[in-house]
């Protein structure tokens, strides 16, 4: 769980120095009338959810670029939306979110160490949802195991459902499995 992972927090001033000055005009103020949010009526509706799919279409391609700055500002790699661990001769990998990360590379490495040939990667963005990254990984594994953190009664979970959307069209896709 994320309260007993180890945190190694970077120095705040080079933290600072990183982020962006804060854009303070959303903050609410007593006794001034504001509206925050994404409420619109019908005449616009349509309008502003394609330019929230419009946002969303620049997301991957910016983080990119603030990933890079940020390595070298900082010195940390964070390496994308789907970072892989041990996954460049695998079979079988497992994909994960969050903490559960930290205890699958220990996985991996006992499973490697036993000579199973089998790898893990990270998934880091959900929204929007790394599709030419899965489906990279995927052209080159025959088994991709998902790990949901988020239990679907009678569905695949929500990352088994975009890993396996991403999947389709791919030439021999991997088998897919749910846990």
């Amino acid at each position: 769980s994320h309260t007993f992972e180890p945190v190694d927090v970077p120095d705040p001033a080079t933290v600072d120095r990183f982020l962006p000055l804060k854009d303070a005009r959303a903050i609410l103020r007593p006794g001034v009338v504001s509206r925050l949010g994404s409420f619109t009526g019908p005449d616009h509706y349509v309008e502003f959810r394609h330019q929230v799919a419009e946002a969303m279409d620049r997301v991957l391609p910016k983080l990119e670029e603030v990933e890079s700055e940020y390595a070298r500002q900082v010195g940390r790699v964070l390496g994308g939306p789907l970072v892989g661990y041990r996954t460049e001769d695998a079979d079988a990998v497992l994909l994960t979110l969050g903490t559960t990360s930290t205890t699958a590379r220990g996985v991996v490495d006992d499973l490697r160490a036993s000579g199973r040939k089998v790898g893990m990667a990270k998934l880091r963005v959900f929204r929007p949802f790394p599709v030419e990254a899965v489906r990279q990984l995927a052209r080159s594994v025959s088994r991709l195991g998902v790990l949901d953190r988020s239990f679907t009664f009678g569905a695949l979970g929500p990352a088994a459902s975009e890993v396996c959307s991403s999947l389709y069209g791919v030439p021999s896709p991997p088998s897919l499995s749910s846990f």
